[in-house]
């Protein structure tokens, strides 16, 4: 991981993280993520296997990503469904992405905002749940 800043006190379980890439501490990202070039990922980020992130992508402080629809104990039929984060995508401070949901370049997540289906290329979403607020 070449020109890669990952705090000490930061969870890194994944190696495929693109240059220039920032991880701040408190952050826990389990091994079976994707992340691109030039991210700033923030202090209490979580980030679960199946998650793809792009190039240039801001995650802000506390933002949780989910990838199991159904969380129970126990759950023996659990299914994976990632998150896609594509290039140039801005999250804000305690978001919550739920699984499967595709968020397309150039897209706004606000603070806070409960993301529960796909948003599109280049919108600002906001609320619970997330609907959109601008187009650009």
């Amino acid at each position: 991981m070449k020109d890669v800043s990952i705090h000490k006190d930061a969870d890194v379980l994944t190696t495929d993280i693109g240059e220039r890439t920032r991880i701040h501490r408190w952050v826990y990202i389990e091994e079976d993520v994707h992340i691109g070039y030039n991210c700033l990922i923030k202090p209490f980020v979580y980030i679960p296997d199946g998650t793809i992130i792009g190039n240039k992508v801001f995650i802000g402080m506390g933002v949780k990503i989910c990838n199991d629809k159904y969380p129970v104990p126990n759950n023996y039929g659990f299914k994976l469904e990632g998150v896609t984060i594509e290039d140039c995508v801005c999250i804000g401070a305690n978001a919550t992405i739920l699984p499967g949901v595709k968020i397309e370049h150039g897209a706004t997540v606000g603070a806070g905002a409960v993301v529960a289906d796909d948003v599109p290329i280049g919108v600002c979403v906001v609320g619970n749940p997330a609907k959109v607020v601008e187009y650009r």
